[in-house]
């Protein structure tokens, strides 16, 4: 294999995953090499932040930016790499499958999902000042803000005016805001459940996976997610919740009413 081509081939491991582009650079690379000190300073950097990440340090933002500065770094040390530094010329070594990073690898695909989802969500609003109509558009998290304050929250304590206080109209006000009203958010929420479920699937790294997912979310999505829950929409979401312990005494305060954390366990 020509030089040209094993630096191509090496390169492609990474595209497969950063775990497997790390084994096999560290397979052909020579201790002798003027490269090695680089490489074991990116696979320190990398051991570090799925620690960090485990243990729900940084953000997932903050991972995802140290994992990319590994990658450019990998990238260049390929770029560098002569026939002196490697051990192996004529071909790469058998790549050895990793199911835990596979599943890893998979985690992080399910959150590029959910933040195309998040990205997808519109809000288009007209306003009129003195004759004039002005015309905003929010997107995102910025859209899921507004949905909250201007039509979850005022429709449902315009509606609780008027006696809608009791589980089942609480129940039925979620359902129909979220089957009828604002039903662009169905595919956003029903991810959300998948993820989740996927989460909990992973026995070894489960912690990794929850820690990473809870730190993405805002408190307005945690909002959502848990009015979708108790919408009964989707039988089984709030026992998943539960399970996964995701909303803490803080959260719970930030409920239209505190008593509606109940209603997830009914």
């Amino acid at each position: 294999m020509d030089q040209k081509t094993f630096k191509r081939e090496l390169k492609h491991r990474i595209t497969l995953g950063l775990n497997y582009g790390l084994q096999s650079i560290e397979e052909v690379l020579s201790e002798d090499s003027i490269l090695m000190n680089e490489f074991v300073s990116f696979k320190s950097q990398y051991n570090d932040l799925n620690r960090m990440a485990s243990q729900n340090i940084l953000p997932y933002a903050a991972i995802e930016q140290g994992f990319n500065k590994i990658r450019i770094g990998l990238i260049d040390i390929i770029d560098r790499m002569e026939e002196e530094d490697t051990l192996l010329k004529e071909e790469l070594p058998e790549l050895r499958n990793n199911e835990l990073q596979f599943r890893k690898n998979n985690f992080f695909e399910l959150l590029d999902l959910h933040y195309s989802n998040l990205s997808n969500i519109t809000l288009t609003l007209e306003y009129s000042y003195n004759d004039q109509k002005e015309t905003q558009t929010f997107k995102g998290i910025d859209a899921i803000i507004k949905i909250y304050k201007e039509f979850f929250e005022y429709g449902f304590k315009d509606q609780a005016t008027f006696g809608a206080k009791t589980p089942l109209e609480i129940q039925d006000f979620c359902s129909d805001f979220f089957d009828t009203k604002f039903s662009r958010m169905t595919p956003y929420l029903k991810t959300v459940r998948f993820i989740l479920e996927y989460i909990l699937a992973e026995k070894m790294e489960q912690s990794f996976f929850l820690g990473i997912f809870k730190s993405v979310l805002s408190t307005y999505e945690l909002l959502f997610i848990f009015y979708f829950a108790i919408s009964g929409m989707e039988p089984g979401f709030s026992k998943l919740l539960l399970q996964a312990g995701f909303f803490d005494e803080r959260f719970i305060n930030k409920l239209l009413a505190k008593e509606h954390f109940d209603l997830l366990t009914k």
